[in-house]
């Protein structure tokens, strides 16, 4: 399929500032065969006002909670597979990112190379140097299965010597900051895991896609310059610990779904570890328990995964 159609998907939590930034710059795409979607996750400023007066073009929905990061774009999948019947691609984009004007020609490009799979960018440092934050998580072997050594190796590297060195290939898993996946994957293998609520689903994604066949592809030449936890900085210090319980425990979580019980159950150890070492810490300085936020997050994922306990646990419009 030559110049098929893209949906953008970009969700929006009390950050309009982020997310009329990160469409202007997709406004600036040279591709031209493509329809944005802003999913507003239940935002407590007035973000809706904002990007509508900025963009009224731009097709926004209104979710009625926070639905989190994989439930979001869910909503904003569901509206696109009851209406946008010519749409052959679904573009996850963070609403703390801007594009480069090639950076969907480049994902696009790929996509008519080799098919259905799921198409990841580079991630770009918002510093300006132009330094690889995210080049492509784990490598894969010779024999195409994952090689769980260093995660994204190339981390650090400047883009024009990645560039250079690095060509398209398969991974074991891309960023949910810029993933593209065909609506056909989609429609055969479903998407994210909702349970996950926030981070990590993606990378549950491809190693389940990849179990059934469908590689993950970084592609060099598309990237994006990533500001990171943008829908969490700047608004609470007390969201902190609760992004960290998310991140913790998910990453817990797919240890446990996709790598060995081994290498779980070392993980898992680290884990309870660090719990203890930040009790004993706090009974030295208080002489009393008192539960800093990053104790909270990593004693409360541990017991989470071990309890099988995933979903919306903790609400972040609870730590506003």
């Amino acid at each position: 399929m030559t110049n098929p159609n893209v949906v953008i998907s970009i969700l929006n939590w009390n950050g309009a500032a982020k997310t009329i930034a990160c469409l202007e710059s997709v406004r600036a795409l040279d591709y031209d065969n493509y329809t944005v979607i802003v999913v507003d996750n239940a935002s407590r400023d007035d973000s809706v006002t904002q990007i509508r007066a900025a963009f009224p073009d731009v097709e926004l929905l209104q979710a009625e909670t926070n639905l989190g990061f994989a439930s979001g774009h869910r909503f904003a999948l569901d509206h696109v597979l009851a209406y946008h019947h010519d749409a052959a691609l679904f573009w996850v984009l963070n609403n703390d990112a801007t594009v480069r004007p090639d950076t969907l020609t480049a994902l696009v490009a790929a996509y008519e190379r080799h098919g259905d799979a799921i198409y990841g960018s580079v991630n770009l440092h918002a510093d300006g140097d132009l330094r690889v934050q995210f080049g492509g998580g784990w490598e894969v072997d010779a024999a195409g299965q994952p090689a769980f050594r260093v995660y994204n190796v190339t981390r650090g590297m400047a883009y024009d010597r990645y560039l250079a060195e690095q060509k398209e290939r398969i991974v074991v898993d891309v960023t949910g900051s810029s993933l593209m996946v065909p609506l056909a994957v989609i429609r055969q293998h479903g998407f994210f895991d909702e349970a996950f609520f926030f981070y990590a689903e993606e990378t549950d994604y491809c190693l389940r896609m990849g179990k059934r066949g469908v590689p993950s592809i970084i592609v060099p030449e598309s990237a994006i310059v990533h500001e990171g936890a943008g829908s969490f900085t700047a608004q609470s210090s007390d969201l902190d610990w609760v992004r960290l319980y998310y991140r913790r425990r998910n990453l817990l979580m797919v240890a446990k779904r996709h790598r060995t019980k081994v290498f779980f159950l070392w993980r898992l150890g680290r884990e309870i570890r660090r719990c203890g070492r930040a009790l004993l810490s706090s009974l030295k300085h208080n002489r009393r328990l008192v539960m800093t936020g990053e104790c909270k997050a990593r004693c409360f994922a541990v017991r989470d995964v071990i309890l099988n306990r995933m979903g919306k646990t903790y609400a972040p419009e609870d730590y506003l």
